[in-house]
């Protein structure tokens, strides 16, 4: 690979030999893109207040939580209204578990 030139400002376009179109093989090489795969997150206090919301932004994002509460301070309206605001197959991937304190 050639070193590169320095910046110049020039009114004419140069014909040198020197200023090649770059060819595939001066470019870098193609690196592998990882694609994140949805997470099974542990996700206590879903149905508070923060827990709803946060759980919220997790499955728009397609992650795949499994909430825990025991209804201590929160309320099921958080998850109920929670269902209506994404989609039906993000809902699917939800679980939920009640649990003691």
């Amino acid at each position: 690979m050639k070193p590169l030139r320095p910046f110049s400002f020039v009114t004419t376009v140069p014909t040198d030999s020197s200023l090649q179109t770059p060819k595939e093989t001066d470019a870098w090489p193609s690196l592998p893109i990882p694609i994140a795969r949805p997470q099974n997150l542990a996700h206590p206090g879903v149905a508070g207040f923060i827990g709803s919301n946060l759980l919220e932004a997790l499955l728009k994002l397609d992650e795949i939580p499994i909430g825990l509460h025991s209804f201590s301070t929160g309320h099921q309206q958080n998850l109920d209204e929670l269902q209506q605001l994404v989609s039906p197959a993000q809902w699917r991937g939800f679980t939920y578990r009640e649990i003691g304190v």
